[in-house]
């Protein structure tokens, strides 16, 4: 080599499956910007001149990673309370997406799936010996558990001075309990994994109780998930793992039968009911905002705002 001249840096953008045929790669690694997740390869072009001189010149290729985070193939979600209402419209919407779904609740082996990677654990989430079984099937067919939606949930509206200690077992019990079970063992592979994501499904009774509707067990408990949220969102988020909430109003699921309707439309400020697919949207939602991470997202036609 007679001479080189300053050194330069270059950027090359080109289809990672076509690169220059004459270099000596260095590193690899990769970042994210603009919305999308990029690879980058750092390697040594070397150039010839007719003159006999030669170049060295040190670039850099960005192309589209293929493992996108918000891709939703050939990924492994668990949902609870999956035989029927919100549950059940999450664990078809996954699998309509091309995820592995890993669904519970007492009776939901009766639920017929289309899909081909969908497996259903009948079991009371109360129980911990369901959450072993759940996650154990979920590792052994897919290697990965990358969502978990604590969705199971039991809503008894009493006076709270009329709750018997069976109410309280059976609330915490489902609420509560199975979250906790739920969320341990997912929080275990995730940590392997270094990668995850834990939600909640609770009610936005939660932050705006309302006079005439007696919640206090229910308070007691998803208001507690939300809370949860906050604090697994900070205590997890050195490892890429999110923890979200989904706080939802009145939804129309065969909880609420047509003649409680005009009542309960009166609970929101937009007078109506949601729709499960807004609660599944939500999730989705929050499946695909790789950076929002220990947030409540509302989906109650406003009364979360306060008194109306």
């Amino acid at each position: 080599m007679k001479q080189r001249g300053p050194s330069r840096k270059y950027q090359i953008t080109f289809p990672v499956h076509a690169p220059p045929t004459n270099f000596k790669q260095a590193s690899n690694g990769h970042t994210s910007g603009g919305g999308a997740t990029l690879l980058f390869l750092r390697f040594t072009i070397t150039y010839g001149l007719p003159n006999g001189n030669l170049i060295l010149c040190r670039a850099r290729i960005a192309a589209p990673r293929t493992d996108h985070p918000t891709d939703m193939t050939n990924k492994t979600a668990v949902v609870t309370g999956a035989s029927s209402g919100i549950g059940l419209a999450l664990a078809q919407a996954l699998g309509q997406a091309g995820w592995n779904v890993v669904a519970t609740a007492r009776t939901v082996t009766k639920v017929q799936s289309a899909s081909k990677a969908y497996i259903p654990i009948d079991g009371d989430v109360a129980d911990p010996t369901t959450a072993d079984r759940v996650f154990a099937a979920a590792l052994d067919h897919f290697g990965q558990v990358d969502l978990l939606i604590n969705n199971a949930g039991i809503f008894v509206p009493k006076p709270f001075h009329e709750y018997t200690q069976e109410d309280y077992n059976r609330v915490t019990g489902t609420n509560t309990a199975g979250a906790f079970h739920m969320t341990q063992r997912a929080l275990k592979k995730m940590l392997q994994q270094n990668s995850g994501h834990i939600l909640f499904i609770s009610t936005t009774l939660a932050a705006q109780p309302v006079r005439g509707v007696n919640a206090g067990l229910t308070s007691l408990t998803k208001g507690g998930l939300d809370a949860l949220t906050r604090e697994l969102a900070l205590e997890y988020s050195p490892y890429n793992i999110r923890v979200n909430n989904v706080a939802p109003g009145i939804v129309d699921t065969p909880m609420h039968p047509p003649e409680s309707h005009d009542f309960l439309k009166q609970l929101h400020p937009t007078p109506r009911l949601a729709t499960v697919q807004e609660i599944v949207d939500a999730v989705l939602y929050l499946q695909n905002a790789p950076f929002v991470t220990g947030h409540t997202l509302y989906v109650d036609g406003g009364a979360q705002a306060g008194k109306w």
